[in-house]
């Protein structure tokens, strides 16, 4: 029992790693509907924090940026120690190598996946920061993550778990994930109003911005280079929308290089 519900729980961790929230936060491995699950302490606790993580994913797809953070930190607290960043308990460091042991494999895979969602929200918060970009921009990037937990995610769009409303291509939608970011990095910032919305051109002039904001990208998540990151995979959605946008880009320009008699 115990080493079904450990391949469970790797099987979960590597879906996670995917991208597929959904499925965890509906899955129970080898338990009924309502009960706890149950187990050695390292099992109890993998499975607690690998849903720590599905529900901060899903409340990135919602643009809830504040509590998906904070649904990090209760992932970070339930790793052991040796995971925890040295300044900070409620943070996890990058695991620089894979463990010794199949034991330990899924909480070293739940760490890298903290680690990944952390980084990615330090660096929204860095790129909100006061006085970095226009209220226009800052719509643009809102609309950049709309593509990446919504629109362009073969995971997430269909399969939320209701009542929640779905996150759509509305401007109280965009504008609403544009605000929550903008406190992410400054609390007592204000909405983004729906004059900003209207001059960006509304949801298909955000769409084009945000495109090409991520064809400029070298890769397709801020954390792609680092030492120790090497085998970790970007999330689907993120990925997707990343090389969606290079695409677009390739064809234009292969349009463009065209002599104007062709």
């Amino acid at each position: 029992m115990v080493e079904r519900l450990q391949r469970a729980l790797l099987m979960e961790a590597l879906g996670l790693e995917a991208g597929d929230w959904p499925a965890v936060l509906a899955f129970a491995p080898s338990r009924p509907a309502g009960r706890a699950i149950a187990g050695p302490n390292v099992i109890v606790r993998d499975h607690a924090a690998l849903r720590s993580v599905a529900r901060s994913m899903e409340l990135q797809f919602h643009g809830d940026v504040h509590g998906a953070f904070a649904e990090l930190k209760v992932s970070a607290r339930l790793l052991p120690n040796s995971y925890a960043h040295p300044a900070d308990r409620t943070r996890v460091a990058l695991p620089p190598r894979p463990p010794a042991t199949t034991a330990e494999m899924t909480t070293w895979q739940i760490a890298r996946l903290v680690w990944r969602e952390q980084t990615e929200i330090d660096h929204l918060r860095a790129t909100y920061a006061q006085g970095r970009l226009t209220p226009r921009e800052q719509l643009v990037e809102a609309c950049i993550q709309h593509l990446i937990w919504v629109d362009l995610d073969p995971f997430a769009p269909e399969r939320c778990r209701p009542p929640a409303k779905l996150p759509d291509q509305s401007r109280s939608c965009l504008c609403g994930r544009a605000s929550e970011l903008r406190r992410l990095a400054t609390p007592t910032a204000g909405d983004v109003s729906q004059s900003v919305w209207l001059d960006a051109g509304a949801f298909a002039g955000l769409r084009s911005r945000a495109l090409d904001r991520l064809a400029e990208q070298l890769h397709p998540a801020p954390w792609c280079g680092r030492k120790g990151a090497e085998t970790l995979p970007v999330r689907c959605g993120r990925l997707r929308a990343w090389q969606h946008a290079q695409r677009c880009r390739q064809d234009r320009d292969y349009w463009k290089s065209l002599p104007s008699d062709a």
